[in-house]
């Protein structure tokens, strides 16, 4: 039998320790809140940091050190491949300016010289010629793009961004959409991302500069399938309404690559708007663009430009860009444009070589650009070559080998 001196002492030590566990009650009660607080906050500034990390490391600076021109450490190897239009021939077989190209699986190049279509083979032989002016079926006014869709088709945007043709790869004309019957007004095509998902692109105005675009499924009769919307408020701010420039958005094999109206800045972004990369390049005289009215109509200005990418062989892209040599007031200049005498700009034009990861190599500039005599690009072709509208000897679409020799 236990001890009455024993059981004693086990009631003692259970007081004890029922005492020490109040007291331990009271200890974390008091601490338990500012150490939760404190590790939330911890935990914070850590994902904080982890994500503005991450968005950082997505963004390529590149500082302006002006041309970089030293021939021993750089140049571009230029080769002309194939050349598509005559200097004489028939109408057809000539060409006069061309905004935009395309190219099938077979290598058969498809462009737009104003309002007709023309077709050529690989060899820069015509196979076609179609449309004339006007606004009935397969007739062109203004057409602004042409896209092949991947399996069987040209789609051109047609008619000052209100219309879509279709045509196929013999240039027989299929059908046309007006956007007001998809439900949309305007739309500028910005090409494919798929075999079926067409990016267009459209300006709207919510409180600032924005560009927002739709995508159309081309295998369900242009059914809108997902939108974006991409806010261009950041940094400088104007009581003038500034579009994006029609065309200036670009689906890529990379994703949906667009500029930046304020600045000298190249975004690519998934189709769900994840931000990929940012390129930007510092200009301290890159200015925003601006618009003026008389009350009957309206009139652009670009006081700075950036054209979308090219890509050529080994990943390198160039990009076409010009900005104001000299500081001066862009909201002056649009108020004084009905007013005159118009100021005149002068500006600087450079043509910008990046690497595979969107850093700055070289700068031609002004007078080196001509010397180059690459011309407009237009575009890759599938080889990796460069497509080019040139006016000298003649007007003509080249194909260029473009190469990067350090």
């Amino acid at each position: 039998m236990r001890s009455t001196f024993i059981i004693q002492m086990e009631i003692n030590q259970m007081e004890i320790n029922m005492n020490l566990n109040k007291q331990y009650e009271k200890i974390y009660t008091a601490i338990k809140l500012p150490v939760l607080f404190a590790g939330l906050a911890i935990l914070s500034l850590m994902l904080f940091g982890c994500s503005t990390s991450a968005e950082q490391s997505l963004i390529i600076e590149n500082d302006y050190a002006g041309s970089l021109q030293d021939s021993d450490s750089f140049h571009l190897d230029i080769e002309e491949l194939v050349s598509f239009g005559r200097e004489d021939g028939t109408d057809d077989e000539m060409i006069s300016d061309v905004s935009h190209l395309t190219e099938d699986d077979d290598g058969n190049v498809y462009l737009l010289d104003r309002d007709r279509i023309k077709s050529f083979d690989d060899s820069g032989n015509l196979r076609w010629a179609v449309g004339e002016t006007g606004r009935g079926p397969g007739e062109l006014t203004r057409p602004s793009s042409i896209y092949f869709d991947g399996v069987d088709r040209l789609i051109v945007g047609n008619q000052g961004f209100t219309r879509l043709d279709e045509f196929a790869l013999d240039g027989t004309f299929l059908k046309s959409t007006v956007y007001g019957d998809i439900g949309h007004s305007r739309l500028s095509l910005s090409g494919f991302v798929n075999d079926s998902i067409l990016v267009t692109q459209d300006q709207k105005m919510l409180g600032g500069y924005i560009v927002s675009g739709v995508f159309l499924n081309a295998r369900r009769g242009w059914e809108a399938v997902g939108e974006y919307a991409i806010d261009q408020t950041e940094g400088e701010h104007s009581p003038l309404f500034v579009p994006m420039v029609p065309g200036s958005v670009r689906a890529t094999r990379e994703g949906i690559g667009m500029p930046h109206t304020l600045r000298y800045e190249w975004t690519v972004r998934t189709m769900e708007s994840d931000t990929l990369s940012v390129m930007r390049r510092k200009v301290d005289l890159y200015r925003k663009s601006g618009s003026a009215t008389d009350g009957t109509g309206g009139t652009g200005f670009n006081f700075s430009m950036i054209s979308p990418p090219v890509e050529f062989a080994g990943g390198y892209r160039m990009i076409l860009g010009s900005w104001p040599r000299e500081p001066f007031d862009p909201d002056e200049y649009v108020a004084r444009y009905y007013g005159g005498p118009i100021p005149y700009v002068e500006k600087t034009r450079s043509l910008d070589i990046y690497d595979a990861d969107w850093h700055l190599l070289y700068s031609y500039e002004n007078e080196a650009i001509d010397e180059l005599a690459i011309g407009s690009p237009l575009g890759r072709s599938r080889d990796g070559n460069v497509y080019a509208f040139q006016t000298s000897p003649y007007p003509r679409v080249v194909k260029l080998s473009i190469r990067v020799v350090k």
